[in-house]
């Protein structure tokens, strides 16, 4: 659930905007595309199963193929659909499924009349002509009750309803939510910031702790200077990955230096997700990495020594009244109120929340908490 009044939908929103991005079909050869009125949809279940899947794995490629939706994606961040023929978005973010749109009834004046509706059973009894009181009627007291809609944490749903015919119009599945609610220690954290652009990605290695030694050390690159006898050779590219599309880019400043390093990509309380990368230039606020190799492993004493990772924990894993990195921008304004002050930057969809004069510091990137820092922090 989003904070203002969405007029279009974020489904059409959505829809328009990545109309300028360039699409990749994923592999859907030996499927027909079905039509809007023989469609046979997902049970709900299967949209909850494909939260905070990997885009790579088992689930989501298959899931994919058997509704024929097509990939967009802007480095790590995109989504799958075929909104002519299915009424349902999966976003990514972080290359895992972040949130999966579902539309129940096309909004007044849509742009999109072509979109398909959604026509399964719906969670907790919920129907698709329900207003927003029935809903809380059928689900109980939400989260957050706002002028267009309702936010729930268990089940992780968000319900967003016409303003004139005041129908339900779109369901919201979150993966945040759902690991706010569920599982707040197997939370995984990214250390990427907006401007960190990574190019022809690789799915990650599982190595061992040993393994992982051999590759690493306490220099500022991470890398001991023999880590590229010790590197596997079955590194794979991300299926239709971001190329090395920064390097086209005519006004990239060349990087001062392409020695390769090492750095903590994204860790939960368990692993560690490492990139092996070459820096390939920066434009704006933009830094182009090119990866080498991804590493996952598990976390140990000497490896959270070496990437130091008690002071990354601090920087992007901080808790504060319950919030964390990954909680959506409505946890915070529910939970804390208005900011006292707010800190834009070039990037509108990313800026600072101020609050407890001045000592407290939220960081929002794409409606989500980035970091929070608590006084000197």
């Amino acid at each position: 659930m989003r904070l203002s009044s969405r007029t279009p939908t974020f489904f059409n929103l959505l829809r328009a905007a990545f109309l300028l991005l360039v699409p990749a079909a994923c592999n859907m050869s030996t499927h027909p595309a079905p039509s809007a009125a023989s469609a046979n949809f997902p049970a709900w279940s299967e949209f909850e199963n494909l939260l905070d899947k990997p885009i790579d794995s088992p689930a989501v490629r298959d899931f994919c193929e058997r509704y024929q939706l097509t990939r967009y994606w802007k480095f790590d961040s995109g989504g799958f659909e075929n909104y002519s023929h299915q009424p349902f978005t999966l976003l990514y973010n972080n290359n895992r499924i972040d949130r999966v749109i579902v539309v129940i009834n096309h909004q007044t004046d849509t742009p999109f009349p072509e979109v398909p509706l959604y026509r399964a059973s719906l969670p907790g009894g919920v129907r698709p002509d329900d207003s927003q009181a029935d809903v809380a009627r059928r689900l109980g007291t939400p989260a957050q009750n706002s002028r267009d809609g309702l936010s729930y944490r268990t089940p992780p749903l968000s319900f967003t309803f016409d303003q004139t015919t005041h129908k339900l119009v779109e369901i919201d599945l979150d993966a945040h939510a759902a690991t706010a609610s569920t599982a707040p220690a197997s939370r995984l954290f990214t250390t990427r910031s907006i401007g960190d652009e990574l190019l022809n990605q690789k799915v990650p290695l599982d190595l061992s702790e040993a393994a992982a030694l051999a590759l690493f050390d306490k220099t500022p690159t991470h890398l001991r200077p023999d880590w590229q006898d010790h590197l596997p050779a079955n590194i794979q590219g991300v299926p239709n990955g971001p190329a090395n599309t920064g390097q086209s880019n005519p006004l990239l400043v060349p990087p001062r230096s392409t020695e390769p390093r090492a750095e903590v990509a994204y860790f939960s309380t368990n692993h560690l997700f490492i990139s092996i990368y070459r820096p390939a230039g920066d434009y704006l606020w933009h830094h182009y990495q090119d990866e080498i190799a991804s590493i996952m492993v598990d976390r140990t004493p000497a490896l959270d020594a070496l990437f130091n990772l008690p002071e990354l924990t601090k920087t992007y894993a901080t808790t504060y009244h319950g919030l964390q990195q990954g909680d959506p921008l409505t946890y915070v304004t529910q939970d804390l109120g208005a900011p006292e002050k707010t800190e834009s930057t070039q990037a509108v969809n990313y800026y600072t929340m101020i609050y407890n004069h001045g000592n407290v510091r939220i960081t929002i990137w794409n409606n989500s908490i980035h970091t929070i820092t608590i006084g000197g922090n």
